[in-house]
């Protein structure tokens, strides 16, 4: 028979999300005595620790470090609080009654039974075979993550000669590492008409190392037998088909892709969570639970997020979240407001506001379904619009948010459903504060 251990709050994953909310959960006054992360890698911090580049860790520490200098710290924090973790540990299940099982070198085969469970899991790549790519499977083909991590953490390079396909900011931040790092980038391919990532990146990593960025241009075959020897290169149309006859032979001995990430959310399956298919991740109320009361989530483990900025507002928020729930477990809400996606939405989080006293300051976070420009973000109830802000450019790889002021919950009032809306200005009027026009 397996060990049981009983704790208040088990948080599931040591990266930016986990470790920030075991944060929260003691400053908002739960011991860390009652507390355990779980951790499958060898030491905690997540992704952090493969990020050597600067850009993180704006909002939480009025300055920007790099993600391993931010990995660094939390986890120190976590050490001084003397909050207990354990690494190399695989959780094999969780369940309804919040009872999780685990293989650790610690504990050996064990179960947990906790009163409250953080799911902060993070997200995981798509593998090569989303690409559909045609062709021999050599070594030498990497998906960007991997790259990074075994340039950063482990000290070997994928290859001499690389091409890499995708133009998202991990996609170009691995090219230009591996310039550094003495490797040639022969080109990076994008299917799209344009770059996805950042255009300080497109400067910063492609631009000032000479690497080509090819829009509309994919890798259609891979090339090679023991080991990658060429790709080939074609253009493709908005649709995403092949030109005839655009087909280019690229010598390399490596290649690398991005093609997107997922939630990693393979262990829940048994707990009955409900999960949302645009997102992958639960569908959760403004504090980040899930349909089963005291199950909360956050992180890339509840949706991608472009900015680790994001991570930590949602993780600080579930801190609090998790000590409201220990201190008042049966507490229900008065009545739900259900978020609903209307035009050019592609997604919004929370998906339903659960209301139990005021929800004056909740946070909407949300994406469009496209790349647009002077675009115009509603809220609607009834059919009318009670929100209004004109946001801009903005593309499916940005995060916006929408505050609840009191002002704007005054207006939804006792809505039981509100819409979020995204439209194209014409008139290019500058409209914010509730839909009222700024001077």
């Amino acid at each position: 028979m397996s060990e049981l251990i009983n704790k208040k709050v088990v948080i599931i994953g040591s990266g930016p999300a986990g470790l920030v909310c075991a944060l929260s959960c003691c400053q908002n006054g739960i011991e860390p005595s009652d507390m355990l992360i779980i951790e499958r890698e060898s030491e905690i911090g997540g992704t952090l620790n493969q990020c050597i580049h600067s850009g993180f860790g704006k909002s939480y520490l009025d300055e920007v470090v790099t993600g391993t200098e931010l990995a660094s710290m939390l986890s120190d924090g976590i050490r001084q609080l003397e909050i207990e973790y354990i690494t190399d540990s695989t959780v094999l299940s969780v369940d309804k009654q919040k009872r999780i099982r685990v293989v650790s070198p610690k504990y050996g085969y064990c179960t947990i039974k906790a009163e409250s469970i953080v799911l902060a899991m993070g997200c995981r790549e798509k593998t090569k075979g989303a690409l559909q790519i045609g062709g021999t499977r050599p070594a030498g083909v990497f998906s960007a993550g991997a790259v990074q991590r075994i340039v950063n953490i482990k000290g070997y390079m994928p290859g001499k000669r690389t091409v890499v396909l995708g133009s998202g900011d991990l996609a170009m931040i691995v090219a230009r590492r591996l310039v550094l790092e003495g490797g040639r980038v022969v080109c990076v391919c994008e299917p799209k008409p344009y770059a996805e990532g950042s255009d300080e990146n497109i400067k910063e990593c492609l631009d000032d190392f000479d690497i080509p960025l090819y829009c509309s241009h994919s890798v259609t075959r891979i090339l090679g037998k023991g080991r990658i020897e060429a790709v080939e290169i074609s253009h493709v149309d908005k649709r995403g088909k092949i030109v005839k006859g655009t087909a280019k032979r690229v010598k390399c001995d490596s290649f690398v892709y991005q093609c997107g990430l997922v939630p990693e959310n393979e262990i829940i399956k048994d707990t009955g969570i409900r999960l949302d298919t645009r997102t992958r991740g639960a569908y959760v109320n403004q504090y980040f639970e899930t349909n089963v009361r005291g199950i909360f989530t956050c992180g890339n483990a509840v949706r991608i997020h472009d900015l680790v900025d994001y991570i930590v507002e949602e993780a600080q928020v579930v801190g609090s979240a998790v000590k409201r729930y220990l201190d008042n477990k049966t507490e229900k809400p008065e009545r739900v407001i259900r978020i609903k996606n209307g035009e050019r939405i592609l997604y919004s989080v929370p998906q339903h506001i659960d209301v139990y006293d005021d929800i004056e300051d909740c946070v909407i976070y949300f994406r469009v379904n496209g790349k647009y420009k002077n675009l115009l973000i509603t809220v609607k109830k009834d059919g009318e619009v009670i929100y209004s802000r004109e946001k801009g450019s903005m593309s499916w790889l940005e995060t916006g948010k929408i505050q609840l002021t009191r002002e704007l919950a005054e207006k939804i009032g006792d809505a039981k459903e509100i819409v979020i809306c995204a439209s194209e200005k014409e008139d290019g009027a500058n409209i914010d504060n509730n839909g009222e026009d700024k001077e």
